[in-house]
């Protein structure tokens, strides 16, 4: 098997989609361990979240995407990487926000580990 060759590109993305499930199922299992979803009964703080997080979302992928989109040499690469890291990025934002705000706001002193959301 030569690098550069078919079978190396085959081999790559074997591993680039083993990768990724094992990532997967690491972000199921912290998510079904640690996160809790509290019903937020007022519809008006729904209501601001979700336009913000569009906003967000499309500045991710405009932005970036768009962007590397001109490169002769890197433009579907580019496009794709970012709708990739824009999947994957918000699960473990709600991971990583959530554990810090429980070591640096609430002191981690309760017996109680869950990550609630709104």
């Amino acid at each position: 098997m030569t690098k550069g060759g078919p079978e190396h590109h085959a081999a790559t993305i074997k591993h680039f989609a083993i990768g990724l499930l094992i990532w997967e199922i690491i972000i199921i299992v912290l998510f079904g361990v640690f996160v809790r979803i509290q019903n937020n009964t007022d519809a008006s703080l729904n209501a601001d979240r979700y336009p913000a997080y569009q906003d967000v979302n499309v500045m991710m992928l405009i932005g970036f995407g768009y962007l590397m989109a001109f490169s002769k040499t890197t433009s579907w690469s580019a496009f794709s990487y970012t709708f990739f890291m824009n999947a994957l990025m918000p699960q473990l934002y709600i991971l990583i926000n959530g554990f810090w705000k429980r070591v640096l706001i609430d002191g981690f002193n309760s017996n109680n580990y869950y990550i609630y959301i709104n």
